[in-house]
């Protein structure tokens, strides 16, 4: 295998993490080089992610945004006793899938029980014509996500599987985010597939056994809180979130309106072939990751909604740094607290400059629990119930694309969002030669129109800032124009008002 031309061929996101990842090798500042098994497989208290997570759910057991449901169309011949074969052996394999929480004289544990067999719960539709079927399968799925999970008595992992026909399925899985991740639903579909294909074929199963399960490494978090890498981190977050930081409110007509569903609902627009090659051919002369030039254009735009200068966006990190934890089922995600200074007399090649610093240094300071940090934060800040951001950006890995496996075609079914912890979630992906941008939004205070004029002038923001780097922030418009950035400057005493 020619390893240079591997690593070329990475995206080059995955090639600044890699070299991340080989520096801090070579540093030590991963600090244990191994997460290890613990003794007998003693019952371990939670990780620092699942104890808040433990907390949110105790306050309000009917809390549905903490699901992380994943679905499957399966088209063909699905073998029904192969699917129950799989998701029995799954359960074995993980013990994050058997996992319940207790709560014991103000420690929280997690206890795995025995395997046990999943029941894979059925509902018939074959009845329904094809044409008529589409909303009650929606209804079906919206109230299976929708149920909440009973953290104390599980299973916190659920099937469902809705037959459509002869030859076509909808296969859900639901777990709760206190044993699960967006990385671990790409886990188990792909073990799904490969456990499928393995079953179906009379063969024994192909994959590698696991050298650990989560709750070693929440042993080994727990001892990592003390370490001097840790410790270093720490003092990285807290000076980087230290000092007066602007809360980030996005005035909208639905703020003063009668509309409180308390739902969320997604808007979302393509950037096409042409500007996303452009954005790519810029980031690659330039050295910057996409990711990067993305959420340089998502703070900029942000900061001409708010006026605001110095503040604060989430955006998460797989937090797998580790070959143990890589094909673990499990809690790992860790938000990052990415900082954003603008003036409008930068140019977004200072933005990009000053964002891929900020990024950069989050990323070398990700392993540390978000949870933390936060605690750090409040303390110093004497503010125990303060959010610390309230919008999300994050690039998604492609969609999964359809697996061939043998007699079935699957692939992704969208579904709906029912509950969001930000008031705005931006989650771009790359679909091809474009670029996916949505927008998960609060009803409560945003209508579907506002997003979507929001997400226009976000790609007028990049078509802008990919046709000159050295534009002033203020210079850029928000509207489509020809040239792409507008001749229009604003006056500095009119900084802060924006015309949309």
């Amino acid at each position: 295998m020619d390893l240079q031309k591997e690593i070329s061929a990475l995206s080059f996101d995955r090639q600044r993490l890699l070299e991340l990842l080989l520096e801090s090798e070579a540093t030590g500042t991963s600090g244990a080089s191994r997460i290890g098994r613990r003794l007998d497989a003693e019952p371990a208290e939670v990780s620092f992610a699942q104890q808040r997570l433990w907390f949110l759910q105790k306050l309000n057991p009917s809390e549905t945004a903490y699901n992380t449901p994943a679905a499957l169309r399966v088209a063909g011949d699905l073998r029904r006793e192969i699917l129950q074969k799989v998701f029995d052996f799954l359960i074995v394999r993980h013990e994050a899938l058997r996992l319940v929480f207790r709560e014991k004289k103000g420690r929280v544990w997690q206890i795995a029980q025995k395997p046990f067999p999943v029941e894979i719960i059925e509902e018939n539709l074959t009845e329904i014509r094809t044409p008529e079927r589409d909303l009650p399968v929606e209804r079906l799925v919206v109230k299976d996500i929708g149920t909440p999970f009973d953290l104390e008595t599980g299973p916190l992992f659920r099937v469902h599987l809705y037959r459509l026909g002869v030859a076509e399925h909808i296969l859900l899985l639901n777990m709760h985010h206190i044993i699960s991740d967006g990385w671990s639903l790409g886990v188990i579909i792909d073990e799904f597939a490969a456990l499928y294909r393995d079953f179906t074929l009379g063969k024994n199963p192909s994959l590698p056994e696991l050298e650990i399960q989560y709750p070693d490494f929440a042993v080994w978090e727990k001892k990592m809180v003390e370490s001097p890498a840790w410790r270093a981190q720490l003092d990285y977050w807290k000076k980087h979130l230290a000092g007066r930081v602007e809360s980030l409110k996005i005035a909208s007509a639905a703020t003063n309106g009668a509309r409180r569903t308390g739902s969320v609902e997604t808007v979302s627009i393509l950037l096409r072939a042409g500007l996303t090659a452009e954005i790519k051919r810029v980031c690659a002369a330039e050295h910057f990751t996409l990711y990067t030039f993305l959420l340089a254009g998502f703070q900029l735009l942000l900061y001409r909604y708010t006026g605001r200068k110095n503040f604060i966006i989430g955006s998460p990190v797989a937090n797998r740094n580790r070959a143990e934890t890589e094909r673990l089922i499990g809690c790992f995600i860790n938000p990052l607290a990415i900082r954003a200074k603008l003036d409008g007399d930068l140019s977004f090649g200072d933005l990009l400059k000053e964002t891929e610093k900020t990024v950069l240094d989050a990323f070398e300071n990700q392993e540390i629990p978000f949870e933390l940090i936060l605690d750090a934060i409040r303390r110093e800040r004497n503010e125990p119930h303060k959010r610390l951001f309230n919008v999300w950006f994050v690039l998604q890995n492609a969609p999964l694309a359809e697996l061939e496996l043998p007699a079935l075609k699957v692939s992704n079914y969208k579904l709906p969002r029912l509950a969001s912890q930000f008031d705005i979630a931006m989650n771009v992906n790359e679909t091809g030669d474009e670029i996916h941008c949505a927008i998960d939004y609060s009803t409560e205070m945003f209508d579907s129109a506002f997003i979507r004029r929001m997400l226009e002038h976000f790609r007028n923001i990049l078509s802008a800032a990919a046709s000159s780097r050295e534009t002033k922030l203020r210079e850029i418009s928000l509207e489509e124009v020809s040239p792409v950035v507008s001749a229009r400057t604003v006056a500095p005493d009119d900084e802060d008002d924006f015309d949309f």
